[in-house]
């Protein structure tokens, strides 16, 4: 099998190899890098083919995991802050040190 990769955007073509893995052949995409491609897909000495067109986006794995879940702190005895600046994080340590007795 042969398959023959091309980056429509910058017209950029590579033929990637397959390998077979338990019974199913398989071709490493991780490095190609974000955009649209079409890709033909042929096997050697014989006259058939497959086309089509797939899209790699931007992806960031740290973006999957920047949201949190915050109905489940309501129900702590603690207190939640969200801090809006670095500004605000001192000020609250400050006083927060000042009411223990701990300021400098």
């Amino acid at each position: 099998l042969n398959l023959k990769l091309t980056n429509t955007g910058t017209k950029i073509s590579q033929n990637v190899p397959f390998s077979l893995q338990n019974n199913a052949f398989e071709a490493v995409l991780e490095e190609l890098p974000a955009g649209d491609y079409s890709f033909t897909i042929s096997v050697d000495n014989q006259n058939i083919s497959k086309s089509g067109n797939f899209k790699i986006t931007t992806y960031q794995i740290e973006e999957q995991f920047v949201s949190a879940d915050l109905s489940n702190f309501s129900n702590t005895p603690s207190e939640m802050r969200l801090p809006v600046s670095v500004q605000a994080i001192a000020i609250h340590l400050r006083y927060s040190r000042a009411e223990w007795g701990q300021c400098e």
